[in-house]
């Protein structure tokens, strides 16, 4: 006999709140990671006023990648969940033995992770996993206007738009290296591309020097004007 103390956003995502019954679609892991992520936005104007934009951006993406984390080794049976909330859409897919790419998308956003990434992870309880947050709005988070520090300093560096949603990924591979496998992101732009404005891909790196936008690693594929 076992029992779980359950917060009342947990228990309204695990069981039906007029049948009382539980809603297969979703694990409990599932369900703890979606109201913890509902907690960490409601939590930013406490991390706010403690840091700067810098350190609120910083921890705000750390939380959510442990979040994250936590829901990918966690085991379940079901293939793949989807979570949906006002401020961010969190999705997991697991697939055993993959003979092609494992692809999952929210909100117009995708993953696309090559099956060999996984090599070793099919035995026992490690499935290969892939699962994704979509942050909708990070705005006031990050702020919309920043620079990118790019691998030859310029003189004046431009500042550019946030253009799309932030997303956190975790896959349990055990490579630390993907320099001939590639993981592949699609964005869905915030504003339609018109006027055939520079578009960058980058992530948020932390350094010794501090916390930017980096595009190091990272190659624009395609671009069009959504």
């Amino acid at each position: 006999e076992s029992s779980k103390i359950c917060s009342e956003c947990e228990y309204n995502c695990y069981f039906n709140k007029e049948a009382g019954v539980s809603n297969s679609t979703v694990s409990e892991q599932m369900c703890m990671s979606s109201c913890q992520m509902e907690a960490l936005y409601k939590n930013m104007s406490r991390i706010s006023r403690t840091s700067g934009k810098d350190g609120k951006g910083t921890q705000f993406l750390d939380n959510a990648e442990n979040i994250l984390l936590s829901l990918v080794e966690t085991p379940s049976k079901r293939s793949e969940e989807r979570k949906s909330m006002l401020d961010s859409e969190i999705v997991i897919r697991r697939q055993r033995n993959p003979q092609g790419p494992i692809r999952i998308s929210a909100e117009g956003n995708s993953i696309e992770v090559e099956q060999v990434v996984f090599a070793g992870r099919a035995s026992g309880r490690q499935i290969p996993t892939v699962a994704l947050i979509v942050h909708k709005n990070m705005t006031n988070i990050l702020g919309n206007y920043t620079e990118v520090e790019e691998e030859i300093a310029k003189p004046n560096p431009p500042r550019m738009v946030l253009n799309s949603a932030v997303l956190t990924a975790v896959i349990n591979s055990k490579l630390r290296t993907f320099r001939t496998h590639a993981v592949t992101f699609t964005f869905s732009h915030t504003k339609a591309n018109k006027d055939n404005s520079r578009m960058m891909c980058a992530y948020w790196n932390r350094t010794a020097r501090g916390k930017f936008w980096s595009p190091k690693g990272c190659k624009l594929v395609t671009s069009n004007e959504t």
